[in-house]
Parts: structure tokens; sequence; C-alpha cells
């Protein structure tokens, strides 16, 4: 998640602002202690003069904490001491040392989505087997509120819409009741537009004996749902349900909907509120400490910006850890992919920060990072490369030499408010040339409107290739007919 304005990704400040009361050296000093409650102390500079007003007057304005700091403190103040150490504006968005192109990767094809009211947004792609013993597509198109199949056996990436749902942002394949039928669950919005509501859901797309699909609601009065993942938590032969319910700032949650129905049965869910924040966008589970039993990792955004790890312990789910804490409150955390980045053993996290739709601002650290699993919930951050929007990173094999490689994609409008886009990477290919260093490829320039990418073995080769998913929140930047994907097939060389 993990879409800007859609989900909601702004990097406001919290409630928890610097408060105004004394001098030191004749400037006006801030107690940012405060801030700890929700993120690190922001420095003026994260922010150019004119965005810091805003900002501060509506954090205070929200409820809670927000009201509770804004009641105790002068905000004039706070704002006028942001305003004078800011810069005027911010320094350009920093840009990879791209090598010059090579010739393994070509654009080749594209899936348009039939009868679309607008331009299409898709935000998750998944390639599974649901209705064929051959690799199907799965598409979320969260503008059009459609979730779509489409099967490439037949020679051509043709989708077939198979449910209308309220912005579907994430979909995942999982045989829920053990029918032996593969279905689809689905993390549901309720609205494209971020907003504070109990729209959201979670729908189970539950494949029928003839093919179809029957939308059934398992978790609904929720805020807007940005990610959903079955799994067995619980080790008891059902799946169990994770999700990352984002809201927007006054809704939102981390949930466990664990499944008491046992093996091969209707599904039936009790609800476990693990974290009260709002923001996460992206939720994962994977045995981060290695001792046997799956833990959960959520991605927040929002003023949180923080990687946050469920130990799933003997005694529950009593224990967490913020293995990773932004420098900032307006990082812009955009997506999270977990994986063993350095073959050690252990999971590592792949991230991206690109969020500028909170005030169209492409920031100096935008780019891609991963957490190096150290053990004992001690992670070390390394930056990769930097990307303006950067929106999304996957890893395979792309070279065939033996490590992983990345392939990374950016989302913003063409003209953002500090810098004009037509010039910067969209898709790049990152090669694992030594051990942990990635050079930089451009794949391609200035069409910022990839929100989500997949590698997948699209022509059966023998070689991952990379889909690239389309999406622009400028309804006249694309057409209703834009292609909902693009393909960029891997030449082997």
């Amino acid at each position: 998640m993990c879409l800007c304005v859609w989900l909601g990704l702004s990097t406001l400040l919290s409630p928890c602002s610097a408060v105004a009361d004394e001098r030191v050296g004749g400037e006006p000093a801030y107690r940012l202690q405060l801030c700890s409650h929700c993120h690190l102390p922001p420095d003026p500079t994260i922010l150019p003069k004119d965005a810091w007003p805003a900002t501060i007057y509506q954090m205070g304005g929200l409820g809670g904490f927000g009201v509770n700091v804004s009641a105790a403190v002068d905000l004039e103040a706070v704002v006028d001491w942001y305003v004078s150490h800011a810069p005027e504006t911010l320094p350009p968005a920093s840009v990879a040392a791209v090598a010059a192109p090579k010739p393994r990767f070509l654009p080749n094809g594209q899936l348009s989505l039939r009868d679309t009211n607008a331009a299409p947004f898709v935000s998750n792609l998944l390639v599974t087997q649901l209705t064929s013993s051959e690799p199907q597509l799965v598409l979320c198109d969260m503008k059009n509120g459609g979730v779509w199949l489409g099967d490439p056996a037949d020679g051509a990436w043709a989708p077939t819409k198979v449910a209308s749902l309220a912005s579907p942002a994430r979909a995942e394949a999982a045989d829920l009741d053990g029918d032996g039928r593969m279905d689809l669950v689905v993390a549901v919005l309720g609205s494209a537009m971020a907003m504070d509501h109990l729209l959201g859901e979670v729908v189970w797309l539950r494949q029928t004996p003839d093919q179809g699909f029957d939308p059934i609601v398992l978790a609904d009065g929720l805020g807007r749902v940005a990610d959903v993942q079955p799994v067995d938590i619980d080790a008891d032969g059902d799946l169990d349900l994770a999700v990352a319910e984002f809201g927007w700032r006054q809704t939102g949650h981390v949930l466990l909907l664990e499944n008491r129905a046992g093996p091969n049965a209707q599904p039936r869910f009790t609800r476990t509120e693990l974290d009260g924040n709002h923001g996460a966008c992206r939720i994962a589970a994977t045995d981060i400490d290695l001792d046997g039993r799956l833990d959960l990792v959520a991605l927040f955004a929002q003023e949180h910006e923080r990687v946050r790890v469920y130990r799933n312990g003997t005694d529950g789910w009593s224990e967490t850890h913020d293995i990773w804490r932004a420098p900032h409150p307006a990082w812009g955390h955009s997506s999270m992919h977990v994986v063993d980045l350095d073959g050690d053993g252990d999971p590592d996290i792949l991230l991206t920060n690109g969020d500028s739709y909170d005030n169209a601002l492409l920031k100096p650290d935008h780019g891609i990072r991963w957490l190096e699993n150290q053990g004992n919930f001690s992670f070390v951050a390394r930056d990769i490369a930097p990307m303006p929007g950067s929106y999304s990173a996957a890893a395979a094999d792309l070279d065939d030499d033996g490590d992983l490689d990345l392939v990374a994609s950016a989302l913003a409008e063409p003209e953002e408010g500090n810098r004009a886009t037509g010039g910067l990477v969209s898709l790049m290919w990152l090669e694992q040339t030594t051990a942990g260093v990635f050079q930089p490829h451009a794949l391609e320039l200035g069409d910022l409107r990839h929100p989500f990418l997949l590698m997948h073995d699209a022509d059966q080769d023998g070689h991952d290739d990379i889909l690239a998913a389309n999406g622009c929140f400028d309804d006249t930047a694309l057409e209703p007919s834009a292609p909902g994907v693009q393909i960029w097939l891997n030449q082997g060389r």
C-alpha cells in the first residue's frame, strides 16, 4: 500500500506537536518529546515554508490527542517557529546514477480492462491458479471497483471482471473453506478517496462449482481496508486472516480474524485487535525470529511511518517490536515486501517510500531501502537507490546469476509541486552486481503511473518478466481505455 490520496497515505504530522514554552539562546525552543507518541520529532526542513501552516493547523484539529495538545499550546506560535526555520523550497529529489540501459527487458504487450467508466487504477496484481491449471492474473482496479481475472493460456491477456466491489485494494488467493476450489480474499477500501468511515470490508470471493465467484462479507464496519493476508497463524489447520485496516485519521487498526471453524469447514471468524493505530497499509506473515511460529509484520504510513512486528509468542500477541522508524513523519512509505534479500536464511524487508500525494512534493529522501535482519528483532536499514515517487518494488533473480535483483516503479502526477516528472525514472531494474550492491538501470522514463509491479514469467520461457500496473489520480492524464498493465519481457541476455 500502501495508495496516496486514495489510500490516504497522508504524511501529515500527528496530533502530538511541539510545544512552545521556553526560550534557549534567544530562539523559541519547542518541546518535541510529545511527538514520540506517534513519530520521531519533525525537523522544520522536511517541508517548505508554505506547507507548514496548513499541516500544523490540520494536525491540531484532529480528535483525541491533537485537540488536547492544541488546547494546551499556542498553535500560531508553533506555526511561526516552523515557518521561520523551514526552507523556501525543498531541494530536488535525489536521482540514482543509472547505468546505460541493457537490452534485457523490452516492452512487449499490455492488458486493457473493458467497460470501465474512468481510467484504470490497478492497485494490485496477483498470479495464481483459480479456474485453470495455467497461471492466471488477478487485478484490482480500485478506481472503477472491479476485480478482474485474465487467463494467458488463450494467448491473450484479456481479462474478465469477476466481481464489482467498493474500491478493492488487494486480493489474495486461498481455499478458505477447503473445498478444493481456490478462492479470493479481498481488502475493500469502501471509498477510493481518503476519508474516515466504516465502509471498509474483508470480502471472500468464494469460487462456485461453475467457476463463478460469490461475494461473502467476512468482516464489515471497518475503516478503509488496505491489505489482507490469509495464513494459518495458529497452526490449527484452517486459514486465519491478518488485516491492515488503514482507515484514515480517526479510523484504522491492525486486526487478526481467527478462524474457529476448523479444517475443511465454512469459515467462522473472531476478531482480535492487535493495534489501534491508523495508517497500516501492508501486512505480512513470516517467522521473523525463527522460533517456528509465524509472526505478523505491518507497514504504517500516515504520521507513524514505521515497521512493526507482532510476535506470535507462547503467551499470545502481547509482544510488539518497532524494527524501523522513519527519520520524520513526512517519509511517505508506499510498499513493503518480506524477502531474504541477502540469502542468509532469515527474512529481510524491502521498503519503498515515495508518496507525494499529501502535498504534491517529491522529497529528497524518496527511494528504495531494505532492512537487514540481524536477529533478536534487530534490523539495519540499508539504502539501495534514490527514486522520486518510488511506490513499489519486487525481488527476483532476473539475470540468472544466483542472487536476487530488484525492480522498482514510481507513481506521481505529471507536474509535482517542486519538480516536473518528465525526465524521472518510472521503472528501474536494480541489478545486484555484488553482495548487497545494486546497479540501477533505467527501463522507462517519465511515465510515473505504476502503483504496483509483479515479477512473473508471462511468456513461459524460463525468465521472470515485469508486469507493471498502471494508475493515475488525474482523470485527464489517462483515457478510460488506457492499459491497466504493461508487460516487459525478459530477453534472457
